[in-house]
């Protein structure tokens, strides 16, 4: 009898081993179901301020990418590497000539001259005698409401331009609204793919685009396949850098990023 009652006792205890065995096992394999993690619910956006910026940046698709403007915090602008200089250069000789010459020379001799204050820029012909007819259509609105101003900044220059946000000064600026740091190309990457969340910025190694990554598909073995970023200045039509014309730029959604070429870089981080 004593030996009847061990045995069932083994045996139940055995039964329960394996019945807590099977549910973690299910549960292990339930977390890894293969599929992008906002329908499955693995490694989606963890913390707040994940949450946050993928909801930023889902709001701005569609949108326009927002006024540029320089910052403490390194992002670029199209004002960089001396163009502002360029630009005001332009933008006062056509200031100066229609307040002042406009018998002197015709519009399409100014016009020669304002593509000459581009020299030694990267822009080719055709994105030359595309700001300067920015430039001419801008001042002429500003003259005519009585608001221009020579600029005599790189932010006075984005602004009467109406220049939009490039690619890393959005992603940066959209984390920067949603409680995050800035960070740019020189960030450190986040080093196990596991770690990889919604939320996160992923950059291309050679420093040339910045996303953000909203959603993340993984396979049945825990590994990241694909990314969904939302991005600002991902186009053609430019030049310096490649990409949207800037006063045109808007925010979009793309899928079937993968990892290679890129790190990921989380904004919680200081």
């Amino acid at each position: 009898m004593t030996n009847y009652r061990s045995l069932s006792k083994a045996l139940l205890a055995t039964a329960w081993v394996f019945a807590f065995a099977l549910f973690f096992a299910q549960s292990e394999a339930s977390a890894q179901t293969p599929g992008w993690a906002s329908q499955t619910g693995y490694r989606y956006a963890q913390t707040p301020l994940q949450r946050a910026i993928v909801a930023a940046a889902n709001r701005s698709v569609g949108q326009s990418s927002g006024q540029s403007a320089t910052g403490a915090t390194g992002w670029l602008t199209d004002a960089s590497d001396g163009d502002g200089d360029k630009m005001r250069a332009a933008i006062s000789r056509y200031a100066y000539w229609l307040y002042n010459q406009p018998s002197r020379y015709t519009l399409a001799q100014v016009k020669t001259q304002m593509v000459g204050d581009f020299a030694g820029s990267a822009y080719d012909s055709t994105r030359k005698q595309a700001l300067v007819n920015r430039i001419v259509e801008k001042v002429n609105e500003a003259v005519r409401n009585r608001t221009y101003r020579q600029p005599v900044s790189d932010n006075d220059t984005l602004r009467l331009l109406g220049i939009r946000k490039q690619c890393l000064e959005w992603a940066m600026t959209t984390a920067i609204s949603a409680g995050g740091y800035a960070k740019g190309y020189s960030a450190t990457g986040v080093a196990s793919p596991s770690s990889y969340r919604p939320g996160m910025g992923l950059y291309r190694t050679n420093r040339s685009h910045a996303m953000i990554i909203v959603d993340i598909r993984w396979d049945r073995y825990g590994n990241p396949m694909e990314f969904k970023v939302v991005e600002s200045n991902w186009g053609s039509g430019w030049m310096n850098p490649p990409g949207m014309v800037p006063w045109q730029r808007t925010v979009g959604t793309r899928y079937g990023v993968t990892i290679a070429g890129h790190k990921v870089v989380d904004f919680g981080v200081r």
